[in-house]
């Protein structure tokens, strides 16, 4: 029983350890997000961070005003936003890496040429951390 007990013990701590780190850095004048310690300046950020409030225009975030350049809308100026709701940070493939992206989920519904709505779709837009960058789009689902 003792034996079972410090296994499944060793396992936990092994897989609190495992846990991915993330960290903020400057390079080259540039802010950078990183999996890996990127310099003497690293900062360790919380990855874990507790969602926030969309802002307060939806209109007015970068997800939605250039949504229609990374997912494709058969009529990309006929686009309602419903919308945005933010989500946990989250580590994202980008660039042959890993790099720390905010979330957003958005709600999209597409106006066609005659004026009838095709439905809402969904899609999840990941921005940088300073949400001036697209760096992700996947959807409509």
């Amino acid at each position: 029983m003792k034996l079972i007990l410090s296994i499944l013990l060793t396992g936990c701590c092994t897989l609190s350890y495992a846990q991915a780190n993330m960290y903020k850095c400057k390079v080259g004048g540039s802010v950078v997000y990183s999996d890996q310690p990127c310099g003497d300046n690293a900062q360790k950020i919380r990855k874990d961070a507790a969602p926030e409030a969309a802002p307060a225009s939806v209109t007015e975030h970068v997800c939605a005003q250039k949504i229609s350049t990374y997912a494709k809308f058969d009529e990309p100026d006929h686009i309602v936003i419903e919308s945005i709701k933010k989500g946990n940070s989250a580590a994202i493939e980008y660039m042959n890496g890993k790099v720390y992206a905010k979330t957003y989920y958005l709600k999209i519904s597409e106006r066609t040429a005659s004026g009838a709505y095709t439905g809402t779709r969904s899609y999840t837009c990941h921005v940088s951390e300073d949400e001036q960058r697209i760096l992700k789009v996947t959807g409509p689902y």
